[in-house]
């Protein structure tokens, strides 16, 4: 069985990850964004938004805030959002970047007769500004911003990407995964020191 490791963005991260790497140390290390820095050079794949490394031609700004230098680049496999949308949500509208990798997974899988495990470690959808958890971003997005303020404005100010279709829409979505990867028998984990709404059993 093949076993990944997602690693999300949260600010505990870096350290946590440092602690636990020993548990980790055959699994391949995937990333979202921000995340590859936590574990380069060994990292399997680098899952990037669109406009991680330039400006999004809608916004004028650009989502990442680490970026790998030439020679970083050079050695991670890129993994670019693709601009289709990827099979296997249950909603018709809306992504966000993990659920965009666990869905890819799957679909890699599926058809497959080998398996796999995922722990999911940086990305518990807190959006607390006084929760360890919480990993917001001073980057401002008004499309982001106008969904937030429509379908969850308790969150209008703060960049909740997931929360901007609402919580019902994530909540769906995560319950979801957990029932297609059940009956694939996909084992799927968290791996977090604190609050996560990410409703998977919690890895030993």
């Amino acid at each position: 069985m093949i076993k990944y490791l997602l690693l999300g963005s949260a600010p505990y991260v870096t350290e946590y990850y440092e602690k636990r790497k020993e548990r980790y140390r055959d699994w391949l290390k995937l990333a979202v964004n921000n995340a590859w820095k936590v574990c380069y050079p060994d990292i399997s794949e680098w899952f990037i938004a669109d406009d991680f490394l330039k400006p999004s031609p809608n916004t004028g700004i650009h989502s990442g805030t680490l970026i790998p230098d030439r020679e970083q680049k050079e050695n991670i496999c890129i993994t670019p959002m693709p601009i289709v949308r990827i099979p296997g949500y249950v909603n018709k509208t809306g992504s966000c970047m993990i659920l965009n990798v666990m869905y890819i997974l799957y679909n890699r899988f599926r058809t497959s007769k080998e398996r796999f495990m995922l722990s999911v470690m940086g990305s518990d959808f807190i959006y607390d500004k006084n929760n360890p958890a919480f990993y917001g971003t001073a980057k401002e997005n008004s499309a982001v911003q106008a969904l937030l303020k429509f379908n969850n404005p308790d969150y209008a100010g703060i960049q909740a990407d997931p929360l901007r279709f609402g919580d019902k829409w994530l909540t769906d979505e995560l319950n979801n995964i957990m029932i297609i990867y059940g009956n694939k028998g996909y084992p799927l984990f968290k791996d977090t020191p604190y609050e996560s709404r990410l409703p998977f059993g919690d890895i030993r």
